[in-house]
């Protein structure tokens, strides 16, 4: 106990018993040694699965974003070259506009998201 109290940087004995108190079943005393329950590797395997997810969800993000991105670029460039219009700003603009653009489609995109789960939510109910 004090061993782990001096790790932690714990000054209060009160403070780390409270603490471990509160993993409840997710911790074990075995020979005087803190370790993982049952309960607690799985909560562990838990957070991991919740975290991969998120790092999934985050690349997705952004390789949407970048495929915007590299969307509005072309369009913006091809645009003028289409219609004649080219001038030594245009590449420019577009790079201009393909950022912005993109900025708003990665901030845009939680919200976009949300909405869309809580309408299956609403359909599957």
């Amino acid at each position: 106990f004090s061993d782990l109290k001096h790790k932690l940087g714990i000054k209060s004995s009160g403070n780390l018993q409270h603490h471990l108190g509160k993993l409840g079943t997710l911790i074990e005393l075995n020979e005087g040694m803190y370790s993982l329950s049952d309960h607690g590797r799985e909560a562990i395997m838990a957070i991991k699965a919740v975290r991969r997810m998120q790092n999934r969800k985050q690349s997705v993000r952004i390789i949407i974003t970048m495929v915007y991105a590299f969307s509005f670029y072309a369009a913006f460039m091809n645009v003028p070259f289409l219609m004649g219009t080219v001038n030594a700003n245009t590449p420019i603009m577009a790079l201009f506009i393909a950022v912005f653009s993109s900025i708003f489609v990665y901030l845009g995109w939680p919200f976009a998201m949300s909405r869309q789960e809580k309408k299956l939510a609403k359909s599957k109910s």
